[in-house]
């Protein structure tokens, strides 16, 4: 079904999936329930894994049968490692939080969109979103998974550093078209980093957002000072 096909390639996209998420992606006129007989109907059929999570939450991926049908790589599949899994899932949650349209880039649209990335960029979580004039702007999503705040700091003042040599890089500084967004888990930890950012020089034209996510903590799980 065509329906099958949109979820199978919204999972690929943000690797890991939930059902509110995935209702709001795809079926914003459904109820909760119908979304859970689609997942449960794909498991079922060997298109998607359940994986579970804390308190009785659970998360999908692709199977690798479901890989091969939407031709991407069968090392999209399967359950998440401990670290990718809430960069992953912070990352589908920021987007559905967002009051405007964004969505979340993978490596090959990454690839074509901004041919000066260094491939090792592509890996990391990017959205496209909008700035204050509509335009869009290139977002680097940086998840705080339990770090103390001036470690966060100095990882995304790392972030940009290792980018500032970079002429395609520079020129979305340029055009204010770039945004780094710092993802934590409460209100407490966003204020702690938002100090600790201070104590670096950034780059002109470089935009800093700071976005909080409760779920965050649970998809933490046991992580504790991971970078």
């Amino acid at each position: 079904m065509e329906r099958d096909q949109v979820v199978l390639e919204v999972t690929d996209r943000y690797r890991a999936m939930q059902h509110q998420p995935l209702r709001q992606l795809v079926f914003p006129d459904c109820q909760e329930t119908a979304v859970i007989k689609v997942t449960t109907r794909l498991c079922k059929h060997g298109l998607l894994e359940r994986v579970p999570l804390l308190h009785r939450n659970c998360y999908f991926t692709l199977t690798p049968r479901a890989a091969r049908l939407i031709g991407v790589s069968v090392k999209r599949t399967g359950p998440l490692g401990v670290q990718a899994l809430p960069c992953e899932l912070a990352a589908l949650h920021y987007v559905c939080k967002s009051s405007l349209p964004r969505q979340r880039l993978t490596s090959a649209e990454l690839a074509e969109q901004f041919p000066w990335m260094e491939r090792s960029w592509t890996k990391s979580p990017h959205c496209i979103g909008p700035d204050s004039d509509g335009a869009d702007c290139l977002e680097l999503l940086r998840v705080v998974l339990g770090g103390k705040p001036d470690h966060v700091a100095r990882k995304c003042f790392s972030d940009v550093t290792r980018r500032q040599n970079n002429s395609g890089f520079l020129d979305l500084l340029a055009q204010q078209r770039f945004r780094l967004v710092i993802i934590a888990p409460t209100k407490e930890s966003a204020s702690a980093i938002r100090l600790s950012l201070q104590n670096h020089l950034w780059p002109p034209g470089l935009s800093i957002q700071l976005s909080i996510l409760p779920q965050l903590l649970l998809m933490l799980g046991g992580i504790r000072n991971a970078t």
